[in-house]
């Protein structure tokens, strides 16, 4: 996984901003770029294999609503 996170950012300028972990232990993993151009989202099963699950050239950080 070191590998893939190295290359994310080297090439792309990617870094994680979130992890999720679902109900059958599979971990979820999103890299943003800074200017809002790219994004690739990993899956990391819980025995260890990471499979990219998909990829794209545009993303927006929504604000959540405050609470009332």
């Amino acid at each position: 996984m070191q590998v893939a996170v190295e290359q994310l950012q080297r090439n792309y300028g990617e870094r994680p901003v979130l992890r999720l972990i679902d109900d059958n232990g599979s971990m979820s993993l999103l890299f943003v770029d800074r200017a809002g151009v790219s994004w690739t989202a990993f899956e990391v099963r819980p025995n260890g294999l990471l499979c990219q699950i998909n990829n794209g050239s545009f993303w927006e950080l929504i604000e959540r609503e405050p609470e009332t």
